[in-house]
């Protein structure tokens, strides 16, 4: 999105090397549909790091109930990283899979591995997680949650390649990227504005749910030039 007029003199806490110059800043300005203009520009206070237990309160949880016993490994044998990618190799294959992901019961903390045996793999499908249970449990004996979603991963993906085509210019939609998130079953849409009409016309396109859009730019009542906006960003 082009910047009409930055001015890297104006601003400080930039930094430069090999002829880039580049710094985060939190600005606000108007934007007109095309380009935006800078009324003021700040250098953000510092973020910390989340601890290793804020993280984990945001982190994947399992899709199912914890069974009778708590969770045990029932085959330690089978539970390493040789056997995870076949596994979810011949998850991704059925039709019908819509998602997988993985959750710890516990902070890892700062831990760089990640032992199969202290995970619990989730496997989601819109069919009958029963018949994909008997089909996936002989190739992985770590701990495992079979369940169903709503929307197959072939459905997300679709939708995804809609709206960054010529679907997301139909509905208004200036799209800067899009991702499908497995656990949450949906579609993340990052779109530069996303305006009433645009969130409206994206429902009555795919309904509620599929689609999660957020804005890179949000209405700012500091100021009073046109349609203004929030953002941060990293000019390069």
């Amino acid at each position: 999105m082009p910047i009409t007029n930055w001015r890297w003199d104006q601003v400080e806490g930039k930094q430069a090397a090999g002829g880039t110059t580049w710094g985060t800043y939190r600005l606000v300005g108007t934007y007109d549909g095309a380009t935006f203009s800078v009324v003021r520009a700040e250098v953000p206070p510092p973020t910390s790091r989340p601890s290793a237990a804020e993280r984990f309160k945001d982190a994947p949880r399992p899709a199912c109930p914890e069974p009778a016993g708590g969770w045990t490994v029932p085959d330690p044998s089978r539970c390493s990283d040789r056997s995870l990618e076949p596994v979810t190799r011949a998850a991704r294959a059925q039709p019908d899979f819509a998602g997988l992901w993985i959750s710890y019961l516990e902070p890892m903390g700062d831990k760089g591995a990640e032992d199969p045996e202290e995970f619990v793999l989730n496997l989601a499908f819109t069919g009958d997680p029963g018949r994909h249970q008997a089909q996936l449990r002989p190739r992985w004996g770590g701990r495992l949650c079979v369940t169903r979603q709503q929307r197959s991963y072939r459905e997300l993906l679709g939708i995804q390649r809609q709206l960054q085509g010529s679907t997301g210019k139909e509905l208004g939609l200036r799209v800067l990227g899009g991702s499908i998130d497995e656990y949450a079953n949906t579609v993340d849409l990052q779109v530069v504005v996303l305006e009433e009409r645009a969130r409206a016309a994206l429902k009555a396109r795919y309904g509620p749910g599929p689609v999660q859009a957020t804005a890179a730019l949000t209405p700012s009542p500091e100021a009073h030039q046109g349609w203004s906006v929030l953002l941060r960003l990293v000019p390069g």
